[in-house]
């Protein structure tokens, strides 16, 4: 046989994996061309873009505050960095995507 079934698995968990991370992103651009998206949204995609504009302290207008006062969350600094050469929103739905998917995969690797 020219596959062993070792291999056949990673090739079914590759392909499934692939296969899902295709639908959250059509499924991510399907929720934001619709308009639905919650309240957490405009809270993370005001600041990423004030961040990719050059504002290193962004002013969130939907809590009135700072947001790295209120939220100390660091990894929206290099997002808002690579949101310079990407400037639509989606971008961090389909980063989103892509870390859950990865985060999956991972989880599987441990098991």
């Amino acid at each position: 046989m020219f596959l062993d079934k070792r291999k056949l698995l990673k090739f079914g968990i590759g392909l499934l994996l692939s296969a899902q991370l295709w639908y959250f992103i059509a499924y991510s651009i399907d929720v934001f061309s619709s308009g639905s998206l919650s309240w957490d949204s405009a809270l993370y995609f005001q600041p990423w873009w004030l961040i990719s504009k050059g504002v290193l302290w962004p002013y969130s207008t939907t809590i009135g505050a700072s947001f790295f006062g209120n939220h100390g969350e660091l990894i929206l600094w290099p997002l808002g960095w690579a949101g310079y050469a990407f400037r639509s929103p989606i971008f961090l739905l389909i980063i989103q995507d892509c870390a859950m998917v990865l985060t999956e995969a991972v989880t599987i690797y441990w098991i």
